[in-house]
This record gives structure tokens, sequence and C-alpha cells, in this order.
């Protein structure tokens, strides 16, 4: 990808929606309970396919060869633990839900009784 292009998308998606910076705090008693892993209880992406969802990410940047190897890349690793369950929602388990609950984990204890598999 085209490192002007990628800071271009950055800046539309992410600025001014995450911080710069997080401080580090020594000392903390509050306990977070947070609403991640939501998105195990319902659908988060649209194609019923993990790969259509890969190949609908295609943008003018990346070409369709390029989208392509992501695609079938994403579709061995899920393959490679198929353990039954739908692949969309098993990626959003341990790819997405598990990298993006937010910083509250990193200086406080959070609870997220969402991400529970029971």
């Amino acid at each position: 990808m085209n490192p002007a292009y990628g800071y271009k998308v950055w800046r539309r998606h992410d600025l001014g929606v995450y911080f710069p910076l997080y401080p580090y705090s020594y000392a903390r008693s509050n306990v977070a309970l947070s609403g991640a892993a939501g998105g195990l209880h319902r659908s988060v992406y649209p194609e019923r396919s993990i790969r259509d969802n890969v190949l609908a990410l295609k943008t003018d940047q990346i070409t369709s060869e390029e989208i392509s190897q992501l695609a079938d890349r994403v579709e061995d690793t899920m393959s490679s633990i198929d353990n039954g369950l739908d692949p969309n929602l098993e990626h959003f388990r341990l790819f997405r839900n598990r990298l993006h609950g937010g910083r509250n984990s990193l200086r406080s204890l959070s609870l997220a009784p969402l991400g529970s598999e029971r």
C-alpha cells in the first residue's frame, strides 16, 4: 500500500477517534465493565463468506491480485483453525475482538461478560 494513501485512510477513519498518546497510570482501583465482544452474538460482517468480506475491502489503491491473495491467506488461516464455527464469527473472536477491546484493560481490570463462550 502506498504510504500516502495509508496515512489518508488513517486520518479519515481514526483521527479524532483514538488518542495519539495514552498516559500510563500507576494506581487505578476501578473496574471497567466492557461491552466488548458483542460481535460474538450478532453478525458483524455484511457478507456471508469470509472471502467475500475481504474482497469487499477492495479500493483503487489495492490491485485485484493483491486483494485476492489476501483473501486466500485469510481463508487458509481460518481453515487451519476450523472448529465447525462460522468463519466470520471465529475471525471476530480470535482477531478483531481480541485486539479491539479497548484500552481500559491496559490500566485496570476490565470485565467483558459478552466474551464468554458459554
